[in-house]
């Protein structure tokens, strides 16, 4: 309604403008005087009018008082006449042709105030409104947008890019020096302008008790929605009871309940008084501030529908698969930096929703660009977000969104091409202008640093033989220091001495600056094999363990999985989601709040050791029936969008044979029912996984049934990641070397044939050597597969019968147990245990255009983060995930 108020009173400017302009320019300048003292007689004819009309009529709509005025305005006999010097100068356009071209200015600078205003919140477009319900629906647990942090992100855009519209329209249609078109207005004609617009203005009448009411209730909910919970302090609804989820949605209910209650006139009121009486006599009966007759007419329910077909054509894309089959095929984008991969979705979705309705294109791209970025392994919000703001830029076409269908439909003198002339440049200035901020601004600078281990070159994915021992170390010469510079995307975006980087990012605006000066920065450390999803414990077995029971003797008198299988039934999603949580959160960081990644039903302050892993493989496989897997598969994909680390989930059905089940029926079970329950379950976006393991070994499943397994995954497009050869040399190996698995872990058992079908295959040895020591086991052959061409990683294989969760740990002791050399040990920490879940390409090194994961210790040579055993609280001074630093360390801690 505000926006139909707007173009009516643009139309009445516009059109008295050029009626005056007419007037003025046809008048001679000897009856200057006459005719404005007429134009004074007018004036107060016109106001007694004004009051008859407040006063005796039932004359409600504003509208009608507007045009009361300007025909008042267009009697009065306006003076003023251009000299003929003047009129050469500006022979441009006729005065009907200027007061067109006024219109059209008016019309779009309206229509693109209503857009470009409407970006800065999240009501205020309909593509807005549909990324609103696209975060609630999609993700379980709140998400770091609210109100606050919305316009924090868009408001000063919105403010550059109302002022670039505002250039582009006054060059357009006025022109600027010897191009103007418009000749500029003389004093005499803003004087007779401005009496026109009084008038209008007059005839609004005084401000009413409804519009003053209107007003506050406004800005209740405006202050409702702001402060709901807005992550910069206490909100209200985080001091009410969690029992039931309070959205957004809440308080506007609530405002409009108010409205339906509220008076327009305040009769009723004990503080009414004659004053107030005399502005409301013509309300026979008191009546509230909004009525149903007023929804029935007032609301457009045309949009409503729009949008409510919108979410459900996007919810039928997400049922058929149909967006994470898009989804899919935009995955070969992965190869590309993060930022490219935001401009070339969001400008095709600019552009094709000038030709698309905004919120149509909004309803099919978001669910797209969801899964796109799960599947390459971004922050869904990095893509979500900058897609609905690219839609709601929808400044070209009539059909665009609805303030530019009712501007081109108000101005008879506007044309398409007038329409895309403006949005096209308009468009172009704000994608530069977005376009130069985020390549000026950064995320992170590490400065100062003593040595930067870059561990692979660029390019490179893994390392295998005596590649392994070269790192890539870059040496600070002293006085100087290294840098690391981290951009927006949160991708690395350079490294070097502090003087390059400040001569060429020296104008750059960080986000957050690290002195590094007397540290080491190294690469994200990478996990790659936990079990971290389960209830429960397994502390009794310890004890048997340590009087010679072995690992299947535990497991065959109901301990081991089985055990840990019936304590994860017996443990609600809740708390399966915030024991996930915690251990992530032990993984990575210590000392910090673990409510930003809790439940809002159980946030609270956790101490954690200092680890610095940043990327994990993480398995199911304590449900062992189809409905406990997707159970547990679906609590990892919640953790992923909560925790700062990047979870690369598994699904490991095969695990153990169920009690009651024959290995035969147990295998069919995983082929025919879980496989493709799990499958069905990640086409309709409930989890994510990329990856299949098998426990192959005696008493559990035979090579022959992982090798069916195994190939029943590779149909469904999965990786294989199994376990083999950990407590008997049954050639699980050799078998996923002869089908080019991407991993296999423990290999305790493998033989020579093992070791060389890895090598061939380019299977990635996964070593385990926390659990070699703490089930007594024999150690992997570590050297002669790295002499024999192996490509070796590590992992904690964190689980209830290995509990451990220290990365750092795990490079000591494989240096230790396993024979591999502090060199060897990182790269198998880093870059190949990236390889091993296919992440190599973005994580595991620090090279421009990888992730910028970091781990900054406090030593004068790096290799102290190994040699160091249990002190890595003591030496690690930050860790960064993506350039967000997620742990600083206290100042005056030793």
């Amino acid at each position: 309604m505000s926006f139909h108020i707007f173009i009516h009173i643009q139309e009445s400017i516009a059109h008295n403008h050029t009626q005056t302009v007419i007037n003025v320019d046809h008048e001679e300048n000897n009856g200057l005087q006459h005719a404005y003292e007429n134009m004074a007689m007018k004036n107060e004819e016109y106001d007694g009018k004004t009051h008859e009309v407040n006063e005796n009529s039932k004359v409600t709509d504003d509208f009608e008082v507007i045009q009361l005025a300007n025909a008042e305005a267009t009697k009065a006999d306006t003076v003023s006449t251009k000299s003929d010097k003047e009129e050469n100068k500006h022979p441009a356009l006729s005065e009907e042709e200027a007061g067109g071209q006024l219109a059209a200015m008016f019309m779009l600078g309206t229509a693109y105030s209503a857009n470009l205003g409407g970006v800065a919140f999240p009501t205020g477009t309909g593509p807005n409104l549909i990324l609103w319900g696209f975060l609630e629906s999609s993700f379980t647990e709140p998400t770091s947008i609210n109100f606050a942090t919305w316009m924090a992100f868009n408001v000063p855009v919105m403010l550059v890019c109302e002022v670039l519209a505002f250039l582009t329209l006054d060059a357009m249609f006025i022109g600027w020096g010897k191009w103007r078109k418009i000749p500029p207005t003389s004093k005499k004609k803003e004087l007779a302008i401005r009496r026109v617009v009084l008038r209008s203005y007059r005839s609004l009448g005084r401000i009413t008790f409804h519009e003053t009411a209107v007003f506050f209730l406004f800005l209740t909910l405006v202050f409702l929605w702001v402060f709901r919970s807005p992550g910069f302090t206490t909100g209200w609804v985080d001091v009410m009871s969690n029992d039931v989820a309070i959205g957004n949605a809440t308080p506007a209910i609530l405002i409009v309940f108010l409205m339906f209650i509220v008076p327009a006139n305040p009769k009723i009121w004990p503080f009414y008084n004659e004053s107030l009486k005399k502005d409301h006599e013509e309300d026979e009966e008191p009546r509230a501030c909004l009525t149903w007759d007023a929804v029935e007419s007032g609301v457009p329910w045309g949009l409503i529908i729009l949008m409510g077909g919108g979410f459900a054509m996007a919810e039928g894309a997400l049922k058929s698969g149909l967006s994470l089959w898009l989804g899919q095929q935009l995955q070969y984008f992965a190869v590309l930096p993060h930022s490219a991969i935001v401009f070339l979705i969001v400008t095709f979705a600019t552009f094709l929703t000038e030709v698309v309705s905004n919120m149509t294109t909004a309803n099919i791209f978001l669910p797209v660009v969801r899964d796109l970025a799960l599947g390459i392994g971004m922050n869904p919000l990095f893509l979500m977000l900058p897609t609905c703001i690219g839609c709601s830029y929808a400044l070209m076409m009539p059909v665009s969104n609805p303030p530019n269908a009712i501007a081109f439909n108000a101005c008879d003198s506007m044309t398409t091409q007038d329409m895309m002339k403006a949005g096209l440049i308009v468009k172009l200035l704000k994608r530069l202008y977005r376009v130069t901020c985020w390549m000026m601004a950064g995320r992170l600078l590490v400065h100062g640093a003593h040595e930067v281990v870059r561990v692979g070159a660029p390019g490179e994915l893994y390392k295998k033989g005596p590649t392994m021992r070269d790192l890539h170390v870059l040496s600070a010469h002293p006085p100087a220091g290294l840098s690391v510079v981290v951009n927006r995307d949160g991708d690395i975006e350079a490294i070097g001495s502090d003087d390059e980087v400040k001569t060429k990012y020296g104008s750059w605006k960080f986000d957050h600056v690290l002195d590094a000066r007397g540290c080491c920065v190294l690469p994200g450390l990478v996990d790659a094999h936990t079990h971290p999803v389960w209830g429960g414990d397994r502390v009794h077995e310890f004890t048997l363990k340590l009087s010679g029971a072995s690992y299947l003797e535990v497991q065959e008198a109901g301990g081991g999985i089985h055990w840990t299988v019936a304590r994860t039934k017996e443990t609600s999603d809740d708390l399966l989601l915030e024991l996930l949580l915690q251990r992530l959160q032990r993984m990575l960081v210590s000392d910090l709040q673990c409510a930003i990644l809790l439940p809002r039903n159980r946030q609270e302050t956790k101490q954690c050791c200092i680890v610095g892993t940043t990327l994990v493989e993480a398995k199911s496989g304590y449900g062992l029936d189809t409905s406990e897997e997707l159970r547990l598969l679906k609590v990892l994909h919640r953790a992923s969008s909560l925790s700062p680390l990047t979870i690369v989930p598994t699904f490991l059905g095969a695990h153990a044979i169920p009690p009651s089940l024959e290995a035969e029926e147990a295998t069919r079970r995983v082929v025919e029912e879980q496989l493709p329950a799990v499958m069905a379950a990640k086409r309709r976006g409930e989890l994510s996984v990329e990856s299949v393991d098998v426990f192959c070994e005696t008493g559990v499943y035979s090579v022959s049934e992982t090798r069916r397994i195994a190939q029943a995954a590779r149909q469904e497009g999965l990786m294989l990641n199994l376990h083999v050869d950990e407590l008997s040399p049954l050639g699980g190996a050799k078998m996923a070397g002869e089908l080019k698995a991407e991993a296999v872990s423990h290999c305790e058992e493998v033989s020579t044939e093992g070791v060389e079908a890895l090598a061939s295959g380019g299977t990635v040895a996964v070593l385990l050597p926390t659990t070699q020591l703490l089930l007594g086991l024999k150690a992997p052959p570590a050297r002669e597969m790295i002499d024999k061409g192996v490509i070796v990683a590590l992992g904690s294989d964190f689980n209830p019968n290995a509990h451990c969760l220290s990365m750092s740990t795990v490079l000591h002791l494989a240096c230790v147990l396993l024979r591999m050399s502090p060199a060897e040990a990182l790269t198998a920490a880093t870059l190949n245990a990236a390889h091993s879940i296919r992440r190599s390409h973005r994580h595991g090194a620090l090279q421009p255009g990888m992730v910028g994961d970091m781990v900054i210790i406090r030593a004068p040579r790096w290799e102290h983060l190994v040699y160091q055993l249990g002190e890595h609280a003591s030496i690690i001074q930050q860790v960064v995930c993506a350039g967000q630093v997620i742990y600083s360390k206290p100042a005056g801690l030793p």
